[in-house]
């Protein structure tokens, strides 16, 4: 089995970049600006997807998933 670290650090894109982006994403998640977030970078045919925290503000909220659904809706 391929871990997170070898998937990275194998697929073309900058293992220190991505710390990068997932710590500010983190942040944000931590300060509660966001209850979770799904990260896509594709670069060249390759892609790295990072997930963290829940659908939502609330407590019992289900966690952020890969295949999680979101409405968006331009105001």
């Amino acid at each position: 089995m391929v871990t997170r670290a070898l998937a990275i650090d194998t697929s073309g894109f900058s293992p220190v970049r991505l710390e990068r982006l997932r710590a500010a994403l983190r942040r944000h998640v931590e300060t509660g600006a966001l209850p979770g977030f799904v990260a896509a970078v594709h670069h060249v045919g390759r892609e790295h997807v990072d997930v963290m925290g829940n659908q939502a503000f609330d407590v019992d909220a289900a966690a952020m998933s890969r295949d999680t659904i979101f409405r968006l809706a331009s105001m």
